[in-house]
């Protein structure tokens, strides 16, 4: 998962979704979508963060996308 994190600050991704196969145990990337479907991400139990930390519980990643669009406006007033 840390290899997902690391891709997306790279790509400097706001949303990002990857797929992975795994062969003898090494992820191989097969996928990268800008956008994903509420439907399979809604029931989610949980997500994972920059730490490698379980968040137990619903989470709202649209409400997050529309908080970091309005934060880097903010920043983009102070310069």
């Amino acid at each position: 998962m840390s290899l997902s994190f690391n891709l997306a600050e790279k790509l400097k991704a706001q949303c990002v979704a990857f797929d992975y196969v795994h062969q003898k145990g090494n992820p191989l990337l097969t996928e990268i979508s800008y956008g994903f479907l509420s439907e399979v991400y809604d029931p989610c139990q949980g997500y994972w963060d920059k730490e490698m930390n379980w968040h137990e519980g619903k989470f709202d990643p649209y409400g997050w996308m529309v908080e970091d669009l309005v934060a880097s406006l903010r920043i983009g007033e102070k310069t």
